[in-house]
């Protein structure tokens, strides 16, 4: 981020399947992610999430995660465009 500076992660996807859930997974997952940013000199982490799901958003809420005023975009190209 031009805005912040410094060195930033990012977590596009954290998935924990429905029969896996309830198991500190998820959070041992962040906490282990968070450790290893920490000691890269990371200085923050964006996440993309999805804005309907609220279980995790709720999630996230609980480990200290703070919702921003960006928006995520992104352009889709067809298979032959990608060559």
């Amino acid at each position: 981020s031009t805005a912040m500076g410094g060195p930033a992660g990012l977590l596009e996807d954290l998935v924990v399947t429905t029969s896996h859930r309830g198991r500190s997974i998820g959070s041992r997952l962040l906490e282990t992610m968070e450790s290893w940013c920490v000691s890269r000199n990371i200085l923050r982490i964006q996440l993309l999430a999805d804005a309907h799901n609220e279980r995790a958003l709720d999630f996230y809420s609980v480990h200290a995660w703070q919702g921003t005023r960006l928006v995520c975009l992104r352009k889709l190209f067809s298979k032959g465009e990608r060559s």
